[in-house]
């Protein structure tokens, strides 16, 4: 092969590699500034943390997607050996049409022999070979590589200061194990605040507090809304901040059927959660019936609820309960200092239990659901009752306080103090 025509054949594949240099400095700045324009779109439209991925995603196929184009525009603007002979000839006028010629009579020669002439043609051009300067007119300008210093450094910049913008934040953190946004609820107004799943089962009528904490805000802006179903479809309201920072909070209406919500911000939801009312066991009467020793010959003591009696020593003390429809299955427990006792069903929704009372009892009745243990048992009031003692009477003579003699026919004035 003619060194004129490796020449040629170079100065093609440099314009193919100028035009791939341009294609991939194009394609580093389109990325970091679709995400400037993502970021853009972001701050009017709030993206969802979970979409971030395919949004930064579809920004970077974009950007790889110019570049595929400019890199395949390079391919195929890629210059034959005979335009590249043309261009060097444009900048070498002195060659005239030599080298064109030399490198078609060079094609030819595969073909058939060439003529003395076309052969001299062809030894022409291999001699001037060494003597034209072949980057002349072919190569790009100073000012192109300029444009892709200048390119490269915008790139970089964009690239840097892209690392903080909205999306791509919320792209790292949805590949996080942190979670953005959790929920708790607590029984509204209790002492304790006791904290239970977001999901969870409560006594009907129950109030009960939605809670949401939100550690990862939009673009450093934290608020929260609750959406609930209602028979009529959908409803939403904003939570209420709380002097935590990042917790919000709503209050449920008195639990008396489902309540399936969840919670939302600009950039997180929460996934559907439901808060199921159910019955738990009630009372409807706790009756005491205190029967004294028979030698008192006092009438039965009866008694109704709970707090404080009083009733004699030895009494044979009796304690009804009846507790209502629901739930099917209702264990009965009397709480004591010491120790705790069941008391046992004498008939259906009927407990009863009975002791001589000797010392004083304290105590507090609880019911629990023995289909579902695991909910909290219903505890009523404590209840105290205590023993009247049984001890002989106690006589004083107060007058006359002293012996005395007196006549046969006085009459004598004697005081008794009896307790």
């Amino acid at each position: 092969m003619p060194n004129f025509l490796k020449y040629l054949r170079r100065e093609s594949r440099f314009q193919l590699f100028a035009g791939t240099l341009l294609a991939v400095v194009v394609g580093l700045v389109t990325w970091p500034l679709f995400l400037h324009l993502l970021d853009l779109y972001d701050s009017v439209v709030p993206i969802r943390e979970r979409d971030a991925l395919g949004w930064v995603l579809g920004v970077g196929i974009l950007s790889v997607f110019v570049f595929l184009l400019l890199f395949l525009r390079s391919c195929l603007k890629k210059p034959s050996s005979t335009e590249v002979a043309r261009q060097v000839e444009a900048a070498n006028p002195d060659l005239r049409d030599m080298l064109n010629c030399a490198v078609e009579l060079h094609g030819k020669s595969g073909r058939r022999e060439l003529t003395f002439m076309e052969g001299r043609v062809v030894r022409l051009a291999e001699e001037k070979a060494g003597e034209i300067v072949w980057g002349e007119g072919t190569r790009p300008q100073p000012r192109f590589w300029a444009s892709l210093l200048a390119g490269l450094a915008l790139g970089g910049v964009l690239s840097v200061s892209s690392m903080d913008s909205s999306p791509l934040k919320k792209t790292f953190d949805s590949l996080s194990d942190e979670p953005g946004l959790t929920l708790f609820t607590t029984k509204t107004a209790s002492l304790g605040e006791t904290q239970y799943p977001a999901s969870h089962e409560f006594t009907r009528g129950t109030e009960v507090s939605v809670f949401s904490d939100v550690t990862r805000g939009h673009r450093g802006l934290k608020s929260a809304r609750i959406e609930y179903e209602t028979d009529g479809g959908m409803e939403s309201m904003d939570m209420i901040s709380t002097p935590t920072l990042g917790r919000f909070e709503t209050v449920v209406p008195p639990l008396l059927d489902s309540f399936r919500y969840r919670v939302v911000t600009p950039t997180l939801e929460s996934d559907w959660e439901v808060l199921e009312p159910y019955d738990p066991p009630s009372l409807v009467h706790a009756k005491w019936v205190a029967e004294p020793p028979a030698y008192l010959k006092m009438d039965t003591i009866r008694h109704e609820g709970f707090g404080y009696l009083r009733v004699p020593e030895g009494s044979l003390l009796s304690l009804e309960l009846h507790v209502g429809e629901s739930p099917e299955r209702v264990g009965a427990f009397i709480l004591g200092d010491d120790a705790n006792l069941t008391i046992e069903s004498n008939a259906p929704r009927f407990f009863q239990h009975g002791l001589v009372l000797e010392d004083e009892w304290k105590g507090a009745v609880r019911l629990t659901d023995l289909d579902a243990p695991e909910r909290e048992p219903v505890d009523f009031d404590k209840f105290v009752i205590a023993p009247i003692p049984d001890e002989p009477p106690l006589v004083e003579i107060t007058e006359p306080a002293k012996d005395l003699q007196l006549p046969a026919d006085a009459r004598l004035l004697i005081e008794v103090f009896a307790s």
